[in-house]
C-alpha cells in the first residue's frame, strides 16, 4: 500500500501562525480604510462647511449692509414725501401701451427730480447698486439710471412690489434675474415706505451680483475643489468653474443625481467623467445654497496612503509573525520528536528508555506522562512474566492432578458399579418379603372384621343407655348455664351500680365546678363593671360564661336525677336476680341427683363397651403394626429401588467426571502451552 504523505507539525504551524496574523491585519486594514474614507470624508465636509460658512457670513454681512441701505433710502424724508406728483405710466400721451418711452425722473417735477437725485447720489457711491427705484401707491414710478419702460407699466402689479406688501416693515429679496443685454445677474432688495403708519410705496435696491463670482471663486476645498451657489429652483448663480452657466438650470451640470440632492446632505456623482462628492449647506439668506464640489480621489488619497501604511506595517508583522512562528514551532517539534522517538522505542519493545523535556508546558507534561507510561508498562510486564511463570506451574500441576482425578473416578466406577449389582439381589428378596406380609395382612383384617361387628351390637345398647344420661348431663349444664348467667348478670348490676354511682359523684362534682364558674364569672363581671368602656366586652363575655355555667348546673342536677332513678331500678332488679339464682340453685341439685342415677346405668354398660373396645383396639393396633411394617417394607424395597437408580446414575456420572477430567487435563496442558507462549512474547521487551 502507498504511504500517506504526511504535512509536518512545523508546516502545519508555520501557516496557521501566518494565516492568524494575515486575516486580522487584512480585516483590520478593510474597517480601518472604511472608516479613514467616511473620516476623510467627513473631514472634507466639515471643511468645505466651515469655509463656506465663512464666505457665507461675509455675503449675507454684504446684504445685511445693501438691507440697511435699502431702508435708509426708504426712510429718506424726500422719498417718504412721494406724492401724486411722480409720474406714472401706466397712461402716456401719444404712445400706445405697451410700446417703449424713456423715462424722465431727473427733468420731472421738483420732488420727482429730488428723490432722482437722492437715487443718483447712491448709486454713483455704490458700484454695485443695478438700479435704485420705487413705485408709489397712486401707480408713480421713479427709477435710477434713468432709461427705457413700457407704456402701460405699473409698478403694484409687479411680484417685487406685491412681496413687500405682504411683508411690511422688512426687507425681502426676490429671486435673481437676469439684465437685460448683458450677463449681469441681478437680485431685488424691496422694502415698504411708510410714514404715520400709511404705506405710501416700495422702494427696491437692485445689486448685481458679478462680483459674488469672484469671492465664490475664491473658495478652495481641498486642491481641486470648488462651489456652486445655487438657488432653491435650481437656478445657478455662480458657478467659478463655468461662468456661462451663470443662470442656467443646475440640470445643464448633466448630473442627475442632483435632482435628489436634498439639503445639506451628499452625494456621489460623475461629472465630466470623473467621481465627484457634491454637498449641499444652505446660506443664511434666504432660498440660497452652496454646492460644495470635490473629486472622490481627494478622498481617496489620503484614505489609500494611510492603507499603505497599514499593509506595509500588516506585512512587517506577518514576517515577525513568521520568525517567531519558526522558532517557537523549532522549539516545540523538537521536543516532540523526543517524543515520538521515545514511542517508537516503545512500540518495538524497548521500555528502558526515557525523554527529557525542560519545558514546563502541556508538552513537557506529556513527557513526564510518557516516562510514567513506559515505568508503568514496565511494571506491569515484568508482574506479567512473573504471572505468566506461576500459570505454567500451576497449569503443569493442574494436569498431574486431572490425571489422579481421572484414576481415582475409575476406581469409584467400579465400586458404585459393585454396589448397584448387590442392590438387585436385595431388591429380590424385599420383594418376597412384601408379599408374605401382605397375606398376614388379609387375615388380621379378616378378626379385625369379626370384633367390629360385636362392637357395634354392644355399642347400640350403650347409646340407648348414654341418651339418658345426655339429657340429664343437658339439662345439668343448662341448669349451670342458668346459674352462671344468673350470676353474671349479678356482677353485671353490680357494676352498673357502682358506674350509677361514679357518674353521680361526676353529676356533684359539674354542679359543683359549675357554682364555683358562676361565681368566678360573677366576680369577672363585677370587675368588668369597674373596669368602664374598657371592660365592657370581658362583662359580655363574663355574662356568656355565667350562663354556660348555670346551664351546666341544670344539667348537672338533671342528670343527678336520671342516675338517682337508674340507681332505684338496679337495687330493685339486684334483689329479683338474687331471687332467681336461689331458685336455680335448688334445680340445679335436684337434677345433678337425676344425672347422678343415669350415670350409674350409664358406668355399667360403658365398661362392657370399654372391655370390648379393649378387644377391638388391640386388633386393630396389631393391623396398624402389621401396616406399619407393610409399610416399612416397601420403604426399603423402595429406598432399594431408589439406591439401585442412583448407584447407576453415580456410576454414570463417575464416568462423565472421568470424560471431563480428560478435558481439564486437556485444557491444563493448552494452557501451560499458552503460558509458554506468553514466556515468549514477555521476553522481546526489554526491560
Amino acid at each position: 500500500m502507498k504511504k500517506k504523505k504526511r504535512i509536518s507539525f512545523k508546516a502545519k504551524l508555520l501557516v496557521y501562525s501566518l494565516l492568524l496574523s494575515i486575516i486580522p491585519i487584512i480585516i483590520i486594514s478593510f474597517f480601518l480604510n472604511s472608516e479613514v474614507r467616511n473620516t476623510t470624508q467627513k473631514s472634507y465636509t466639515e471643511s468645505s462647511k466651515k469655509e463656506i460658512n465663512q464666505v457665507d457670513n461675509a455675503i449675507s454681512l454684504y446684504f445685511d449692509t445693501i438691507h440697511e441701505n435699502a431702508k435708509l433710502l426708504a426712510t429718506n424724508p424726500l422719498v417718504k414725501g412721494a406724492d401724486k406728483s411722480i409720474k406714472s405710466y401706466m397712461t402716456v400721451k401719444g404712445v400706445d401701451s405697451g410700446q417703449s418711452v424713456n423715462m424722465t425722473p431727473s427733468k420731472n417735477g421738483k420732488k420727482e427730480k429730488g428723490i432722482f437725485d437722492v437715487f443718483s447720489n447712491f448709486g454713483a457711491s455704490h458700484p454695485n447698486a443695478a438700479y435704485v427705484y420705487m413705485g408709489t401707491a397712486d401707480g408713480g414710478y421713479i427709477q435710477y439710471p434713468e432709461g427705457p419702460t413700457t407704456a402701460g407699466f405699473d409698478p403694484r402689479e409687479r411680484p417685487w412690489y406685491k412681496t413687500a406688501i405682504e411683508n411690511p416693515g422688512k426687507v425681502n429679496m426676490t429671486s435673481a434675474y437676469a439684465a437685460n443685454g448683458s450677463d449681469s445677474i441681478i437680485v431685488s432688495n424691496v422694502v415698504t415706505i411708510e410714514e404715520n403708519g400709511q404705506q405710501k410705496g416700495v422702494l427696491g435696491l437692485d445689486v448685481d451680483l458679478n462680483g459674488l463670482t469672484g469671492i465664490i471663486k475664491d473658495i478652495k476645498i481641498g486642491k481641486n475643489g470648488y462651489v456652486i451657489l445655487a438657488q432653491d429652483d435650481g437656478t445657478i448663480l455662480a458657478d467659478p468653474k463655468n461662468a456661462k452657466l451663470n443662470f442656467q438650470p443646475i440640470s445643464k451640470l448633466n448630473v442627475p443625481e442632483l435632482k435628489n440632492l436634498k439639503k445639506d446632505s451628499s452625494i456621489e456623482a460623475k461629472l465630466n467623467g470623473k467621481e465627484y462628492v457634491f454637498t449641499t449647506i444652505s446660506s443664511k439668506i434666504k432660498g440660497w445654497n452652496y454646492i460644495s464640489v470635490v473629486e472622490k480621489s481627494e478622498f481617496l488619497a489620503s484614505a489609500q496612503h494611510i492603507t499603505n501604511i497599514l499593509l506595509i506595517v500588516g506585512a512587517i508583522i506577518a514576517v515577525l509573525a513568521v520568525l517567531v512562528s519558526f522558532f517557537m514551532s523549532t522549539k516545540i517539534t523538537r521536543d516532540i520528536k523526543k517524543l515520538s522517538a521515545l514511542s517508537v522505542s516503545m512500540s518495538e519493545g524497548d521500555l528502558t528508555q526515557q525523554v527529557t523535556i525542560k519545558s514546563n508546558d502541556e508538552i513537557g507534561e506529556t513527557g513526564e506522562n510518557f516516562n510514567k507510561m513506559a515505568q508503568n508498562l514496565k511494571e506491569m510486564i515484568t508482574r506479567v512474566a512473573d504471572g505468566s511463570q506461576q500459570l505454567s506451574a500451576t497449569s503443569e500441576e493442574l494436569a498431574a492432578s486431572s490425571e489422579e482425578n481421572l484414576k481415582a473416578s475409575s476406581q469409584i466406577a467400579e465400586s458404585i458399579q459393585s454396589v448397584a449389582s448387590g442392590t438387585d439381589e436385595q431388591n429380590a428378596e424385599m420383594n418376597n418379603a412384601v408379599d408374605i406380609m401382605k397375606e398376614v395382612l388379609v387375615n388380621v383384617e379378616g378378626v379385625t372384621s369379626s370384633m367390629e361387628n360385636v362392637r357395634h351390637s354392644i355399642h347400640q345398647s350403650a347409646e340407648t343407655a348414654s341418651h339418658g344420661s345426655q339429657v340429664v348431663n343437658q339439662t345439668v349444664q343448662q341448669m349451670a348455664e342458668i346459674d352462671q348467667n344468673v350470676a353474671s348478670s349479678a356482677e353485671k348490676i353490680n357494676e352498673l351500680k357502682e358506674k350509677s354511682n361514679e357518674i353521680s359523684q361526676i353529676s356533684l362534682m359539674i354542679q359543683s365546678i359549675s357554682e364555683q364558674t358562676n361565681l368566678l364569672a360573677l366576680n369577672a363581671a363585677i370587675e368588668a363593671a369597674r373596669a368602664g368602656e374598657q371592660g365592657k366586652g370581658f362583662a359580655v363575655v363574663a355574662d356568656e360564661v355565667r350562663k354556660l355555667a348555670e346551664q351546666s348546673s341544670q344539667s348537672a342536677s338533671q342528670i343527678s336525677d336520671i342516675i338517682t332513678d337508674i340507681q332505684k331500678g338496679i337495687n330493685e332488679s339486684m334483689e329479683m336476680v338474687d331471687k332467681g339464682s336461689d331458685s336455680t340453685k335448688e334445680g340445679l341439685v335436684l337434677v345433678n341427683k337425676s344425672g347422678a342415677a343415669f350415670q350409674d346405668i350409664n358406668d355399667s354398660v360403658r365398661k362392657v363397651t370399654e372391655n370390648i373396645a379393649q378387644a377391638s383396639g388391640s386388633m386393630e393396633k396389631m393391623k396398624a403394626s402389621i401396616e406399619e411394617v407393610f409399610t416399612h417394607f416397601e420403604k426399603v424395597f423402595k429406598t432399594s429401588i431408589g439406591v439401585n437408580e442412583h448407584s447407576q446414575n453415580v456410576a454414570a456420572s463417575s464416568e462423565e467426571m472421568s470424560a471431563s477430567m480428560n478435558e481439564v487435563s486437556s485444557a491444563a496442558q493448552e494452557l501451560a502451552k499458552m503460558a509458554l507462549e506468553l514466556e515468549e512474547v514477555i521476553s522481546q521487551f526489554k526491560l
